[in-house]
């Protein structure tokens, strides 16, 4: 569930309840473990009674919510709490914040690995070392040969670049000469001074294969003019749906190698 779409703390109560019931999850279970009245658990979830923060602190870490789902969430409260408008824009603009630390990239790709300053320089210097995981991480038969033949590059670099990746362990060869893919997913820090160089050596690559259309590749441009609340809204979804897509991704078998370059720029 993503609470951060949610803007009743009541609701976020509700939804736990509903998608966790296979897991015995009650009102009645939450006011047990937190050691809140259960009428007023009732009460609250009627909107005839408010919980304090206090108490939201304990219904947060019995949820098991993260860091930024519990402020998010106590923030509701304050929000539902407060006695007049200023204090009820304080915390929307303090949930805002939170909303859009929570939608970066580097907290929806919290779990991957992020290289050491010296293998990322040679890494991220080059599409070619991530096309070489992919392909990889379907056959582990390819050859040098192979790999050079399907990406259009020289023999001799691609060679040179598997040896590489060996020797760093994003690659692993085993006993019988199979080649498989080490760490699954790697990520690097949008602070990172290699961001820029990665992002157009995706784009490059995206470029030649602009002049060769087909049905199975995708390209998109739509130049348009909209409102900030909205353009807020459309880079969140788009955040979200690069996080589905890469949830889709991990338990896929792996089949063709491909990628996804998402651009919505201010001009």
């Amino acid at each position: 569930m993503d609470i951060f779409k949610i803007k009743d703390y009541r609701k976020i109560i509700e939804n736990y309840i509903k998608s966790n019931k296979n897991k015995h999850l009650s009102l009645s279970r939450i006011a047990k473990e937190c050691r809140i009245s259960p009428s007023t658990l009732s009460l609250m979830l009627q909107e005839k009674r408010e919980l304090t923060k206090e108490q939201g602190v304990l219904i947060a870490e019995y949820l098991g919510f993260t860091s930024l789902e519990s402020d998010f969430f106590l923030n509701l409260i304050g929000e539902s709490r407060a006695g007049n408008i200023k204090l009820k824009e304080y915390y929307q603009k303090k949930n805002n914040i939170i909303i859009k630390e929570a939608y970066k990239v580097k907290n929806l790709a919290k779990e991957y690995l992020t290289l050491p300053e010296n293998l990322a320089y040679v890494y991220y210097s080059h599409w070619s070392y991530s096309a070489i995981r992919l392909l990889y991480s379907i056959n582990k038969d390819y050859s040098s040969v192979d790999i050079a033949d399907l990406l259009e590059l020289p023999k001799n670099r691609i060679k040179n670049q598997i040896q590489e990746l060996l020797q760093s362990e994003l690659l692993k060869k085993s006993k019988n000469g199979e080649i498989s893919v080490g760490p699954k997913r790697t990520h690097l820090p949008e602070d990172s001074p290699l961001v820029i160089s990665h992002h157009l050596n995706w784009r490059k690559k995206a470029s030649s294969y602009i002049d060769k259309m087909s049905d199975d590749n995708l390209f998109l441009t739509c130049p348009l003019s909209i409102s900030h609340d909205d353009a807020f809204e459309v880079k969140t979804k788009l955040l979200k749906i690069f996080e589905e897509i890469i949830q889709k991704s991990i338990p896929s078998d792996p089949e063709e190698a491909r990628c996804i370059n998402i651009d919505f720029f201010k001009l």
